[in-house]
């Protein structure tokens, strides 16, 4: 019997709009960005994601998309003990006092596909300067 390995080649656009983000958001957003990452290879069928970092006076923030399949976000999020990585991620992020958003666009066919977005904000605290 033959092992067949397959690879997937997405493409992926980050991009920052200012640097120096914070070291305390930095587990923040590998936390979220990971399992977002690892959701759209698993189950998006998705060819493109696009990350961004962006900072103001008084939040961060990251959004990630990506082109796949999608799925119903209020049906996955309601489901108990399963699909535990929207949970966490929504659970870390308004923990850290921010709001996490999730929008997605469920499609059966790859030409019907219109992806998932993945919006994370976290504020700043009093003099913290990013």
């Amino acid at each position: 019997m033959s092992k067949v390995s397959y690879r997937r080649f997405v493409s992926m656009h980050a991009s920052s709009k200012r640097t120096g983000i914070k070291v305390r958001f930095d587990a923040a957003r590998m936390r979220v960005r990971l399992p977002a990452l690892a959701n759209m290879i698993a189950h998006a069928d998705a060819h493109n994601v696009k990350i961004a970092l962006a900072s103001g006076p008084d939040s961060v923030a990251m959004k990630i998309e990506d082109d796949g399949r999608g799925f119903n976000v209020k049906r996955k999020l309601g489901v108990p003990r399963q699909f535990y990585g929207l949970r966490a991620m929504r659970e870390l992020i308004e923990l850290l006092g921010g709001a996490i958003h999730f929008v997605s666009r469920p499609a059966r066919w790859r030409a019907e596909c219109r992806g998932t977005t993945i919006e994370a904000r976290l504020p700043l605290q009093n003099g913290e300067i990013v």
